[in-house]
């Protein structure tokens, strides 16, 4: 059926490409290689397939992209706007004690603001928006440091206390932290009773388990369509004959929590965050004017390059000198292994032994620059990695293969726990004061109350969040 309705498709406003993907590539390769910017001029509206638009959805983007890109004063004020939402916000969903409802004309409205004026968001639209070229590239390198763990673990988070961090299979978990360390932020739409330039069907597919969903739950998601005869200005700020989108100042601004922020507050969060990963040897740009004017979106003033020391529980720490391609570093002085102490951990795997040359290896350490015997290692360790771990090439996007946690056959990590280190968790938990240990049972029970509903609907972004195998057990009884 898809490969029918593809062949007989037609598109006469301009040049038409299709992309055939031989094997299923999963949701983060779908979105993520779906476009490469080829100017600055050019702009991806990424639509998913239980999507409907507006008949004025194209009307919307023009409108917006030429006030806050075209204009003089649009393009000084907006370099950190990635993007212009087709959706209207009807939830949260990045609160850690899950889904929250979200009405922004009630918010605005009890601030003394224009109750239907448009805002800014961090929150990243996937039902439905248009992505901005320099933004999109700066993702895609984003995305290929962040996967190559040469930062930090996939599993370390970057954003602090958000839902997001459970999706390592979501393209949206990885353009999260990119907006948080950035203080980038979507414009959303906000016109009367939700009417919005797109929807979702909730139509069974990846995140949809079930195609019956109830008319109660499809109206948490579903909004209305505005018709080919509605206007787009005669609700915006200005008054009557002087309707128009507001300037970039005057825009309400919210953070990825739903809460109001200023851009300042916005950008010192993203920048504190960065200064203490540290900038890969470049100049981290400064709060400046003329640093927040030009913008580089270069990835690799965010990431620099660091190895996870397991001993210390997931703190980064600098790296140690790397070996050439196919060498590991020699084994720990014998003073530190009578100690006890471990050796320091800058690898995934080891090269066979059979590799090994002590006279080449202490040969290539004093000639190699330091910089190249790191990249060099890198490469080796990741192909034993994949190797070891039989990731499967052509899902490698996703790097599901290197998330064995994340299976829903994987055990719980609490039960993997040692004696000593269950033994040390308990005692750490008796001594918090009561108060904190009731405080956070009752965020857990709301987490997992919220989790459980959305499982129960399909529409978790999370396919690998986990559930202890008493849920998982209650889950089948109830089904049953």
């Amino acid at each position: 059926m898809t490969h029918r309705l593809v062949d007989d498709m037609r598109w006469p406003h301009g040049s038409f490409s299709l992309r055939h993907r031989i094997l299923l590539g999963g949701l983060m390769p779908a979105i993520v290689e779906s476009w490469y910017p080829t100017s600055n001029d050019t702009y991806g509206v990424l639509l998913e397939d239980d999507v409907e638009v507006s008949p004025l959805y194209y009307a919307w983007l023009k409108f917006s992209i030429l006030q806050y890109r075209y204009t003089l004063a649009g393009r000084r004020a907006s370099s950190r706007m990635f993007g212009v939402s087709l959706y209207q916000q009807k939830n949260i969903e990045l609160r850690p004690e899950g889904r929250q409802p979200f009405d922004p004309h009630k918010l605005f409205e009890g601030l003394s603001l224009h109750s239907t004026t448009p805002y800014l968001s961090q929150i990243p639209c996937s039902w439905g928006a248009a992505y901005f070229p320099e933004h999109w590239r700066e993702f895609h390198s984003y995305l290929a440091l962040r996967l190559s763990e040469l930062a930090l673990p996939i599993s370390e988070p970057l954003v602090p206390a958000i839902r997001s961090n459970k999706w390592p299979r979501s393209w949206k978990k990885y353009f999260i932290e990119l907006v948080y360390l950035r203080g980038y932020t979507m414009l959303y739409p906000n016109y009367p009773d939700f009417e919005s330039l797109s929807t979702n069907h909730l139509e069974k597919g990846t995140h949809v388990k079930t195609s019956r969903v109830d008319e109660k739950k499809k109206a948490l998601f579903e909004v209305p369509l505005l018709d080919r005869d509605a206007s787009l200005v005669d609700s915006l700020p200005g008054g009557p004959g002087h309707e128009r989108l507001p300037a970039w100042d005057a825009l309400p601004t919210l953070d990825l929590w739903g809460a109001l922020a200023s851009e300042h507050e916005l950008l010192e969060r993203g920048w504190q965050t960065t200064r203490m990963l540290g900038s890969c040897g470049r100049r981290l740009p400064s709060l400046g004017p003329e640093d927040l004017a030009h913008p580089r979106y270069d990835a690799r003033e965010l990431l620099c390059e660091r190895v996870w020391d397991r001993e210390t529980e997931g703190r980064l720490v600098d790296a140690q000198p790397l070996a050439v391609r196919g060498q590991v570093p020699p084994p720990p002085p014998a003073q530190a292994q009578a100690q006890g102490a471990a050796p320091p951990v800058v690898a995934r795997a080891r090269a066979p032994a059979q590799d090994l040359d002590d006279e080449r290896l202490a040969a290539a350490r004093q000639d190699e620059p330091l910089v190249r015997r790191r990249g060099a290692h890198d490469h080796a360790q990741e192909d034993e990695a994949v190797r070891a771990l039989e990731v499967d090439d052509a899902d490698a996007g996703s790097r599901t293969g290197l998330f064995p946690d994340d299976d829903e056959t994987a055990p719980v990590r609490g039960h993997e726990r040692s004696g000593a280190a269950a033994a040390a968790a308990a005692a750490d938990e008796q001594q918090q004061p009561g108060d904190a240990r009731a405080q956070r049972r009752v965020v857990d029970l709301a987490v997992r109350r919220a989790h459980a509903e959305e499982v129960e609907l399909g529409l978790d972004e999370s396919e690998s969040e986990q559930v202890t195998v008493d849920d998982a057990q209650q889950g089948k009884r109830a089904r049953a």
